[in-house]
């Protein structure tokens, strides 16, 4: 799980959430705040991909209190992860990681207090498992 421990602390460096465990959640969508990040690995068992190099699938979900905010925030994520030009991100000062897009962001539901969920995925490549 450190990986995606590595990537919620990037995204707190980014300014684009707080602190763990207010405003940005790991495997865990909680009901309150309104407006939380979670970060969730699936279908992943850190398949190699090349020498020494694996791969890991992960979803980024927002949830804000309308659409514009959570398809801003969703952008926002996006931008702060994926870069077309330029795949590899330092996570860490030893962690650098290639980040490919699975899609864009999408709307995933409105809760029943009327939030709205964005989410997309990503391959994220790294040299350890």
């Amino acid at each position: 799980m450190a990986l995606l421990e590595d990537i919620v602390a990037y995204l707190i460096t980014e300014g684009i959430a707080t602190e763990f465990g207010k405003d940005i959640f790991i495997n865990f969508l909680p009901q309150e705040p309104d407006e939380v990040v979670v970060i969730d690995e699936y279908g992943s068992d850190g398949t190699q991909v090349g020498y020494e190099a694996y791969g890991r699938y992960i979803q980024i979900l927002n949830r804000a209190e309308n659409v514009s905010d959570a398809s801003s925030k969703s952008q926002q994520l996006f931008s702060s992860l994926v870069k077309e030009l330029c795949p590899i991100i330092s996570l860490t000062s030893s962690l650098d990681v290639v980040i490919v897009a699975l899609q864009r962001p999408f709307k995933v539901m409105v809760d029943d207090k009327e939030r709205v969920s964005y989410a997309f995925n990503i391959r994220v490549l790294t040299h350890t498992n």
